[in-house]
């Protein structure tokens, strides 16, 4: 949102055109489908965004740009650590509790935005054994992991083909609220992680825009035994399927984190 909130400022044609390019649109519909986010916020999600200059720095050009910003956005001069703490910590649901930066007396332009959900699932996982995460690296660090009750529709599981990442096992459910979460892995552990990113993006959308629509791969053209993040079997079964084959498939999760810095400083 950050970019899209600075993209208006940019007047030079080729350098909005690169910020196109980044942004996947063009600089002004960002703009405003920022400013919607902002506004109107979905009630699990917390978003807020902020642009602050020392009053010693602000040109004309900057004071109109800050005066067209959206009226979510803050502005002023450079908050106080203490000030720029709480406005993290209100804006993120109390999940950040401190700005991730120090704000010292070197800093005379600050830009910031913040997105957080909380999440709280409709049909809760069960805790399992870490050795249900089958062939993996995982077991080893872990005791315990997610897995969701058997047959239980709510949790949808499959496996499907993406242009960007390959094959991908997809779980999604929804948490209270109405939000929508994915999990996505890719059966090709070399697969850059942008890739897989882009893959999880377009099936969870989709899905979200409407259940089934993402064409779900048959355990039957894969082949059987242990694969790089799962495992296929079969066994005989009683079943009321008309050929007489019925698939499961069954995601275990572990527990994750992520944590990324970016060095935004360029010479």
């Amino acid at each position: 949102m950050v970019v899209a909130l600075c993209a208006t400022v940019v007047s030079d044609e080729q350098a909005r055109g690169e910020l196109a390019d980044v942004l996947g649109t063009d600089p002004v519909s960002a703009a405003a489908f920022a400013a919607r986010l902002l506004a109107d916020p979905h009630p699990l999600v917390a978003a807020g965004a902020g642009a602050w200059v020392r009053p010693a720095r602000e040109t004309t050009r900057i004071r109109q740009w800050r005066a067209e910003l959206p009226a979510a956005v803050d502005t002023g001069d450079i908050p106080s650590q203490e000030e720029i703490d709480r406005w993290a910590a209100e804006r993120t649901f109390g999940l950040i509790e401190r700005f991730p930066i120090d704000v010292s007396k070197d800093v005379v332009c600050l830009l910031a935005t913040a997105l957080a959900a909380r999440v709280s699932w409709e049909v809760p996982f069960e805790v399992v054994d870490a050795a249900a995460l089958g062939p993996s690296r995982w077991p080893a660090g872990l005791r315990r992991v997610l897995r969701p009750p058997p047959g239980d529709p709510r949790h949808r599981q499959y496996l499907a083909h993406t242009d960007r990442a390959g094959t991908v096992g997809v779980h999604l459910t929804g948490a209270r609220g109405g939000l929508l979460v994915g999990s996505v892995i890719a059966a090709d552990a070399a697969a850059p992680a942008s890739d897989v990113l882009a893959a999880a993006e377009e099936i969870v959308t989709a899905e979200a825009r409407r259940a089934g629509s993402v064409t779900r791969l048959s355990l039957y053209d894969l082949p059987l035994g242990d694969g790089p993040v799962w495992s296929i079997s079969e066994q005989r079964a009683d079943t009321t399927a008309p050929d007489g084959r019925e698939e499961q498939v069954i995601c275990v999760l572990p527990a994750w984190s992520a944590r990324t810095s970016l060095d935004l400083g360029h010479d």
